[in-house]
């Protein structure tokens, strides 16, 4: 018999930042095929507000959002030391804007229009990589 450690997963979290009711719907429908619990608010600031008092494990953000764009929300987030794994959708982002936004920390960048294996694998990645972090912050 061997002394295994199990650790408790939480049940894992997803907040989805668009301002197209539509859109919120559609991500939340594929995402949730993941097996976790999905939030949805319409712009940057909200998302600011509910990750202030909401335990969230990544987001899935389109770039464009109504005050601030995916990636100043992200960098806000960083800066609020709320670090989240961060998924942006985008069909006009340069590739120039691309590889600076992954090299400050974002997860991946989905370009639209977007399939639904690619929300889930860009998704799961980015939960797999939280995951990975906190196993290495409590082991």
């Amino acid at each position: 018999m061997t002394n295994a450690v199990r650790l408790e997963a939480e049940e894992q979290s997803v907040l989805i930042v668009s301002s197209h009711l539509h859109l919120r719907n559609h991500y939340a429908e594929i995402i949730r095929d993941l097996q976790v619990q999905v939030f949805a608010v319409g712009d940057g600031f909200e998302a600011l507000e509910f990750v202030r008092h909401t335990p969230v494990h990544t987001v899935f953000a389109d770039f464009f959002l109504p005050g601030i764009n995916a990636l100043e929300l992200f960098l806000l987030m960083k800066e609020l030391h709320f670090p989240i794994p961060f998924v942006i959708c985008s069909s006009e982002l340069s590739a120039r804007s691309r590889s600076e936004a992954l090299q400050i920390g974002v997860s991946s960048i989905v370009r639209k229009p977007t399939f639904k294996r690619t929300i889930e694998n860009s998704v799961r990645a980015a939960i797999e990589a939280r995951e990975s972090q906190m196993l290495k912050f409590f082991c």
